[in-house]
């Protein structure tokens, strides 16, 4: 899911057409006819008002521009007021998410009914449910919550083309202005200054939580093939991969090189770079699953 009159110059008549203005008064000048300044009149009413016609349809424009501005901005309001009580669903499911998962570390964790797993990107206000396309309707998601109802915001998804890829994940989400709603906070990750303000990845699902580190940033065309490759079936694929996507970065953390060699999983996050909608530029921020070391413990 990215959510704008003129002026009319007047100048005087030409000249030819003053001339013939003076010269209509004492033409045109009829019994019951009020004239000024060159100008026709209608005749006078029973009550002694005289009606200028071109200010009737004047004053009608101006009522007609009017309610159609009314009508604008109650249509834009209507649209803001559903936004709001969107993401205001998606906080309140975060919170009893949340809640439930603090009560046992250990439990399996619960998903809200649609939701294919539970994004959580700290360090950002990110921590939403992710919804899992389908190839009849890949983009159902960029215009429906996790719910199914119409929404401007959308939500999170997996592309369906990696719905059954082990080791690679494409999610996508709206750019929604200046907000911090959706994936705002990473758009513009691919600079180095804002890659580095980035946190780790939690992703939640049936089988477990796992965590990812920032790897790499890029900002791309949209129809950048590389991102759309799922074809990775072994770790050493993966991990080559990741490589050719490290070459196209222009943010990369600084052991970049590390983590793709103990590389196991990667999840990409993809957004629009621009606050305008309809641009061509992606956003796309890679974090990957490590092998565990130092005696660590694999999440």
């Amino acid at each position: 899911m990215s959510r704008r009159l003129a002026g009319r110059r007047q100048g005087g008549a030409p000249s030819c057409l003053r001339t013939a203005s003076r010269l209509d008064v004492g033409l045109s000048r009829q019994k019951g006819e009020r004239i000024e300044m060159g100008r026709k009149k209608t005749p006078l009413n029973g009550m002694g008002f005289a009606f200028d016609l071109p200010s009737i349809a004047g004053f009608a424009c101006s009522i007609t521009l009017l309610i159609t501005g009314l009508v604008l901005v109650a249509f834009g309001a209507h649209e803001v007021t559903a936004d709001e009580i969107t993401e205001w669903r998606y906080e309140r499911v975060a919170e009893e998410y949340q809640s439930e998962s603090s009560d046992d570390s250990t439990a399996t964790p619960l998903l809200p009914d649609g939701a294919a797993a539970w994004l959580r990107v700290n360090g950002t206000s990110i921590d939403y449910p992710v919804a899992q396309a389908h190839e009849s309707d890949p983009f159902f998601y960029l215009s429906h919550d996790i719910w199914g109802n119409s929404s401007r915001s959308g939500c999170p998804f997996l592309d369906w083309r990696c719905s059954n890829a082990r080791l690679q994940k494409l999610v996508y989400a709206h750019r929604m202005g200046t907000t911090e709603r959706q994936f705002s906070p990473i758009a513009e990750t691919w600079q180095q200054k804002e890659f580095d303000r980035i946190g780790t990845l939690e992703w939640k699902t049936t089988d477990g939580i796992s965590t990812f580190r920032p790897f790499c940033a890029l900002r791309a065309d949209k129809t950048y093939q590389k991102i759309q490759s799922f074809d990775a079936c072994s770790e050493t694929e993966l991990r080559n991969w990741l490589s050719n996507i490290l070459c196209d970065s222009t943010a990369r953390a600084a052991d970049a090189r590390a983590l793709c060699l103990g590389a196991q999983k990667a999840i990409t996050l993809a957004t629009c770079s621009s606050e305008q909608s309809g641009q061509r530029d992606r956003t796309l921020l890679v974090f990957v699953e490590t092998q565990p070391t130092n005696g660590e413990s694999s999440p």
